[in-house]
């Protein structure tokens, strides 16, 4: 004869069941929303690569993902609030650490996409939450894998073809990738007069950085950068002596 089973037993049997089959549906979904990714666009160079060759899968890329402010909306009202007069906000600025706190990426979403990189392979630099910059380096194959585009080369240059993609829940948080693709500058450089104290190699004059920096067109129009509003100061380091820099001004009668 057969036993049915009482209806106490039918129920825990019942519960185990849906707490398998819940568990079953959430890591389902878990794993769904990891392969869901995003198109982080305007990523591609306005240049024909149909003479570029496959980059070397070995060659290193060093990449920077450059994070986006959080809470705009708030940010936007306290630009208003810090200029108005009548507002209790009014001229009482932020110190950096402040800043970050209201508006800068939290520490979990960039640990979150740190992590996110080693696991794909790549070595994570550094990970700032001032800055708003995770740098990282990897391969041109991690490169290609990770972010599903294809990395060719030509000499020194090297681009993607396609846009990347990043984890989904990246989006809004993760500005861009810098250093998928660079280009090696191809203008012949003009040898200048050398100063034999500093050497014979050839050395940039004043017309080679009007070449270099494509100042043409502006100098023929007139716009010598000499009055305002046409003046553009460039920023950049250099660990040239004065002396040196004096003798270049000489050299080429430049004006103090």
């Amino acid at each position: 004869m057969s036993t049915m089973p009482s209806g106490s037993s039918t129920g825990k049997q019942w519960t185990v069941w849906s707490i398998i089959l819940t568990l079953t549906f959430f890591l389902l979904s878990t794993a769904a929303a990891q392969e869901r990714v995003t198109v982080l666009n305007s990523h591609l160079q306005p240049v024909s690569l149909s003479q570029w060759a496959e980059a070397p899968a070995a060659r290193i890329l060093h990449m920077t993902m450059p994070l986006a402010l959080r809470n705009r909306d708030g940010l936007s009202r306290l630009q208003a609030e810090l200029q108005d007069h009548h507002s209790p906000n009014y001229h009482l600025w932020l110190t950096t650490n402040q800043f970050v706190a209201r508006f800068g990426p939290t520490l979990q979403q960039v640990h979150t996409i740190a992590t996110w990189l080693e696991s794909r392979g790549f070595k994570v630099i550094s990970a700032s939450m001032k800055d708003r910059m995770i740098r990282f380096s990897g391969s041109v194959a991690t490169a290609e894998v990770a972010f599903g585009v294809r990395i060719v080369a030509k000499g020194d240059s090297y681009a993607n073809t396609a846009d990347p993609r990043v984890p989904a829940n990246f989006l809004g948080i993760v500005q861009g990738i810098l250093g998928l693709s660079h280009f090696a500058p191809e203008r012949k450089v003009q040898e200048a007069v050398v100063v034999p104290a500093y050497g014979t190699t050839p050395h940039f004059g004043p017309t080679d950085l009007y070449t270099f920096y494509d100042e043409a067109p502006l100098l023929k129009r007139g716009i010598s950068g000499t009055t305002a509003p046409d003046c553009i100061a460039l920023i950049e380091l250099t660990n040239a002596p004065d002396d040196a820099v004096d003798l270049f001004v000489q050299q080429f009668a430049l004006p103090p």
